[in-house]
């Protein structure tokens, strides 16, 4: 009986160091792989298609939210818009501009700051993994989100196994500015 009870503890022992490491783990290796240029590494730690399918939520919901705000909900160039935004997340969320989104060599050819990447012909800003400064909000044990401090928005990580993927965004920004 006594042996059951340490096996036991063990394993819950190492279940729980699993919950607290696993994630910290899991971004930093995304962040090993950016700045090495692996992108193949970097995308075992991608759930692209949970990712296209939140970006696309994403989008739809904010061009319904300021086409609503300006009032222009039945215009016909706005129903386009919505039938097309689909396509473009298809044609954009790919490894390559998975690997310069978290690329901080190409915040040159994005932000105009910093020494030319070269060689990305993906623009798209890059966010980058802090290795300090980050807030980790856990969902239970299938999910978490990745927020860096005093930033809005998020990534979010969905468990695989034992592992996680990335599998969307909380955006922190909204279309349009603000009409004065």
């Amino acid at each position: 009986m006594k042996n059951i009870a340490i096996i036991f503890g063990a394993l819950l022992a190492a279940l729980l160091g699993w919950y607290e490491v696993s994630p910290r783990y899991t971004l930093n290796e995304m962040r090993k792989a950016a700045a090495a240029g692996n992108g193949a590494k970097l995308s075992a730690y991608v759930d692209y298609q949970a990712l296209k399918v939140d970006l696309k939520e994403e989008l739809r919901r904010e061009l319904l939210l300021e086409a609503n705000r300006r009032g222009a909900a039945d215009n016909p160039m706005v129903k386009m818009a919505l039938a097309l935004a689909p396509a473009g997340v298809d044609l954009l969320v790919t490894p390559e501009a998975v690997q310069a989104m978290f690329d901080a060599r190409s915040a040159a050819s994005t932000t105009g700051h910093g020494p030319a990447a070269g060689g990305s012909a993906v623009g798209v800003m890059p966010v980058g993994i802090p290795s300090e400064g980050i807030i980790l909000d856990r969902n239970g044990l299938s999910e978490f989100k990745v927020r860096t401090r005093g930033k809005d928005g998020a990534a979010i990580f969905r468990r695989h196994g034992f592992g996680w993927k990335l599998a969307g965004f909380d955006m922190p920004y909204r279309f349009g500015g603000q009409e004065k």
